[in-house]
């Protein structure tokens, strides 16, 4: 079979950490990976998910926990 021709090659973008992020909007992107995520629900109302909580790293080995909601 003939090799591949394909001419994609991949984008290299910034890398961008957590640090360098500051308060308010920013449009960046942070590539981290997920260390552990889990859903959070509410026990009072019959297990109604609430969001999901991620524990994030970046590439300078920070650390930081996010929350998505669920809405």
């Amino acid at each position: 079979m003939a090799p591949s021709t394909s001419s994609f090659s991949p984008k290299l973008l910034p890398c961008v950490v957590f640090d360098d992020l500051k308060k308010g909007f920013a449009n960046k992107e942070v590539v981290v990976r997920v260390i552990h995520f889990w859903e959070a629900r509410n026990p009072r109302k019959g297990g109604l998910l609430m969001g999901l909580e991620l524990l994030l790293i970046d590439k300078k080995s920070t650390v930081i926990q996010a929350f998505i909601t669920a809405n």
